[in-house]
């Protein structure tokens, strides 16, 4: 998606952006950001989203983020900043248009003790105020259900096609975990973000979360994927232990306790998160996957998946 063909599609549907101020921002395998400026001087954010896979997803998406937006403004959850549409379809993928927020996006140099908290603050909140999501119509939007399996066969096909031993190794200890996982299935539905990892707030220079963006997982399932991945985004982090773990989960349970068979069952769904990123990292391996782009070091990074999967136990024993 260039610059020229979004400002086309825009104008096309009545949105006028000023010459020459649509800014890349980011790219991905799935979705594109920019920034650019309306007519009237307002600066907006514009996604290209091959991620959103139906009409019906979309319409999912538009109405989560409303209703989190009027349950809880507070949320940080970015606005419509037109009268109309958030989602636009395009030619394979759709366009969302939201207000461009300030702020910064939290880096791994910026965690600390008192962040964790305010994250996972952030993440009961947005569960709580969403509690009460009509979501029957919408219970295939399940982007986390299947797609551990749909990884590890993609990451399968891969590694038999490259005949390389080293992967065919690392793949098997891979299937030695991922078999012993046993998931609650039953677990009661809530609406998620399905990507509340750190890279997806922003802060100001004080640590004050002002903002938390990216929508195309949210999902109707079990609020556990919500924790795992927020678990599973700082259990990389070398000096992440129970302490700090003890922390996030107070912190959450703060403005939202889980019940008994969903503390059971945590740390497998954090197992499960841990395994899902390493297929990934497998598959960054592919250049045609299009999975974490240009990422470099990816099979050391699948190594190390497997080392923070063996140290789960480790972030709870409180």
């Amino acid at each position: 998606m260039t610059p020229e063909k979004l400002k086309n599609i825009l104008s096309g549907n009545g949105i006028f952006i000023k010459n020459e101020s649509i800014i890349r921002l980011s790219g991905g395998k799935d979705n594109s950001t920019f920034s650019a400026l309306l007519k009237d001087g307002r600066k907006i954010v514009i996604q290209y989203m091959q991620s959103i896979r139906s009409d019906l997803h979309a319409e999912f998406i538009e109405k989560a983020v409303h209703f989190t937006i009027t349950s809880d403004p507070s949320i940080g959850f970015a606005r419509n900043p037109l009268d109309i549409w958030r989602f636009y379809k395009v030619e394979n993928g759709y366009l969302q248009i939201m207000e461009a927020s300030s702020g910064k996006t939290i880096q791994e140099s910026d965690i600390d003790d008192i962040l964790i908290c305010k994250l996972a603050e952030r993440l009961g909140r947005f569960h709580k105020a969403t509690e009460n999501f009509v979501f029957e119509s919408y219970k295939t939007i399940n982007y986390h259900r299947d797609r551990l399996l749909e990884l590890r066969s993609l990451a399968e096909v891969f590694v038999e096609k490259s005949n390389r031993t080293d992967l065919s190794e690392l793949l098997i200890e891979y299937t030695k975990r991922i078999e012993k996982l046993h998931p609650v299935s039953w677990l009661r539905f809530w609406l998620i973000h399905g990507d509340p990892v750190f890279k997806n707030f922003l802060i100001d220079e004080k640590k004050n979360i002002i903002a938390w963006i990216d929508y195309d997982m949210m999902s109707v399932t079990t609020r556990l994927w919500d924790l795992a991945d927020m678990y599973r985004g700082y259990a990389k982090m070398s000096d992440f232990w129970s302490p700090q773990s003890k922390i996030l989960l107070e912190a959450y349970e703060q403005y939202f306790p889980l019940t008994p068979i969903e503390k059971w069952a945590l740390p497998d769904y954090v197992r499960m998160m841990t395994l899902d990123t390493g297929y990934r990292y497998i598959l960054a391996l592919d250049p045609e996957s299009g999975f974490y782009n240009a990422i470099g070091d990816s099979l050391e990074k699948a190594k190390r998946c497997i080392r923070d999967h063996d140290l789960v136990n480790q972030l709870f024993i409180h």
